[in-house]
């Protein structure tokens, strides 16, 4: 499966994205201001892996790291499940809604959820679904 240049959205407020930060210092995936100009905010999905084509790094993918309960942009590592993520629809939400997992090799299974609070972070927590910050609108 190959999916090129989706959104990952907030659910609870759709002007905020997911965006690569792929700098020397914060390879963080964070939360923004959707800006569709914003090629750091243009994903693709290819064998499972969420992949982005950043400004200043070049090729990256998403790397949950539980320890530190957050996303970063990483270098492909072909064995490396940390980069593996699971997409299921959110029963009851329309068909863009979907749950983000990814099946830790230190943590097990956990979600990827967004802060509704401030819009910004981006972590990792068990399953609740009821839990909406667990919920992501692709585009």
């Amino acid at each position: 499966m190959k999916t090129t240049n989706l959104i990952i959205k907030a659910f609870n407020d759709t002007n905020y994205c997911w965006e690569a930060f792929p700098s020397t210092k914060n390879e963080e995936i964070a939360m923004n201001t959707y800006d569709p100009e914003n090629q750091d905010q243009k994903w693709t999905i290819i064998d499972s892996k969420i992949t982005i084509n950043t400004k200043n790094q070049g090729a990256k993918v998403a790397e949950s790291y539980p320890n530190n309960n957050r996303l970063e942009t990483s270098n492909n590592h072909p064995n490396d499940v940390d980069q593996v993520f699971n997409f299921q629809h959110v029963k009851g939400q329309d068909s863009n809604v979907y749950f983000i997992s990814c099946n830790t090799k230190n943590q097990g299974l956990l979600y990827v959820y967004g802060n509704s609070k401030n819009h910004q972070g981006i972590g990792l927590r068990e399953y609740n679904h009821s839990d909406t910050e667990l919920y992501w609108v692709i585009e």
